[in-house]
């Protein structure tokens, strides 16, 4: 039996459509995304995507800690942005339906969102 290869492409507009159908109903919705109404819609993931970018005080980045600290909720106690060195959690997390972001030349790999229950 061949086993079957994973493949890698860049992430596009046209996959919010996917994304969207991904919370089946309201409690669902609100752990992925607490701001967003029911249903999900593709202007709402648009429109956080780019407020987000746009927000982002970045003139260049060096290594992922400049991202990172870019989007952490500054008013919270408890960490809001994962990271890790470790390919099996990031590969996890994706599968979980999370963002990884990957910086060129640096090991640590960021996550988003990062829960409160993985504090412990």
């Amino acid at each position: 039996m061949e086993k079957e290869k994973l493949t890698y492409r860049d992430f596009t507009f046209d996959d919010l459509e996917t994304v969207c159908k991904l919370p089946r109903n309201k409690q669902e919705l609100f752990f992925m995304f607490p701001k967003a109404d029911f249903p999900l819609t593709i202007n709402q993931l648009k429109n956080t995507i780019k407020d987000t970018l746009k927000n982002l005080d970045l003139r260049f980045v060096l290594d992922s800690n400049y991202i990172e600290v870019n989007l952490e909720h500054k008013h919270s106690f408890f960490d809001t942005v994962g990271y890790t060195e470790k390919p099996d959690e990031v590969c996890a997390k994706i599968l979980e339906g999370r963002v990884a972001l990957i910086v060129d030349g640096t090991s640590f790999v960021i996550t988003v969102p990062y829960f409160f229950m993985e504090n412990y």
